[in-house]
């Protein structure tokens, strides 16, 4: 069955959102100069420009908007506020916007391709959708820890980075964030079964 293009272009952005929860903590080149930071900010910007091209795609065909900014966004826009005023006032812009060596998850750019990317989230995704990219992220993050678990025991893979995430405090965090979100799923869906169960049994 043929789809519509507003379809497939709905579709491109819901996998965009999925691969980037998936492949940006995972992407690693070893053979390259920064394996970890450099590499993973390229494929982040690479994976949000593709979804948010397609969502402004699909607005375009559909000319719909959903939803709205509601007052979650504000912490997030005033967060974003300070950057841009940090950004202007910085004796290197250039630094500023797009980030210097390890450190170009604090760049103007990346924060902006993240907040645009979130909010098209919100416009594209229900539920189930929601659940889909949460998994794709826990899957990553048990990779992640695999990696990091072989390499405690001692079983490294030539240059192939031991740690994925760079320092241990980093590891550590980003750990730390996806088993409360892992628990939050398990939890939920066990809630959503019990209730689906009972609303039968009426």
């Amino acid at each position: 069955m043929k789809r519509a293009p507003a379809d497939v272009l709905r579709a491109i952005a819901r996998r965009s959102v999925e691969a980037v929860a998936f492949l940006t903590p995972l992407f690693v080149l070893p053979w390259t100069v920064s394996p970890l930071e450099i590499n993973k900010q390229g494929v982040f910007y690479l994976l949000a420009t593709i979804g948010i091209l397609a969502w402004l795609g699909y607005v375009l065909l559909t000319r719909t908007l959903h939803g709205s900014l509601q007052k979650l966004w504000l912490p997030f826009l005033v967060f974003f506020g300070c950057v841009a005023v940090s950004t202007v006032l910085s004796v290197d812009p250039y630094t500023s916007i797009f980030g210097q060596l390890n450190q170009e998850y604090t760049s103007l750019v990346t924060i902006a391709l993240g907040m645009i990317l979130a909010f098209v989230a919100s416009q594209i995704l229900d539920v189930s959708s929601i659940r889909a990219v949460m998994k794709f992220a826990l899957l990553s993050a048990a990779l992640v820890a695999g990696v990091a678990l072989v390499a405690f025991f001692g079983l490294t893979f030539d240059t192939f980075p031991t740690n994925l995430l760079g320092t241990p405090n980093a590891l550590a965090v980003y750990l730390i964030v996806m088993s409360c979100v892992g628990s939050a799923l398990l939890m939920t869906g066990t809630l959503e079964t019990e209730r689906e169960k009972y609303t039968i049994g009426i």
